[in-house]
């Protein structure tokens, strides 16, 4: 049986970020947790992760630094930029 996707989720909204992953792992995804971007970055450094869903507006992320630096040293990893606080 091949392994599951593994996924890693970082945002700051708690509630948010463990309800998402629990219904992720529902679907047989394997999911880490992050909850801001310097815990995501750790996480990043240490495992092999097939996607990345993080939040825009997060500790560590406010000028967009830590998506800059995924898309720089992470090549291939897809991401799913995600925010509670849309505007244009």
């Amino acid at each position: 049986m091949a392994n599951p996707t593994k996924i890693l989720l970082a945002d700051d909204e708690q509630t948010f970020l463990h309800s998402t992953a629990d219904l992720l792992r529902d679907q047989g995804y394997d999911c880490d947790c992050a909850i801001d971007a310097k815990e995501a970055d750790a996480l990043l450094q240490q495992t092999e992760y097939d996607l990345l869903i993080s939040d825009i507006n997060m500790p560590g992320n406010g000028q967009l630094e830590f998506l800059n630096a995924i898309h720089g040293e992470q090549l291939g990893l897809p991401v799913i930029v995600i925010t509670g606080f849309p505007s244009v």
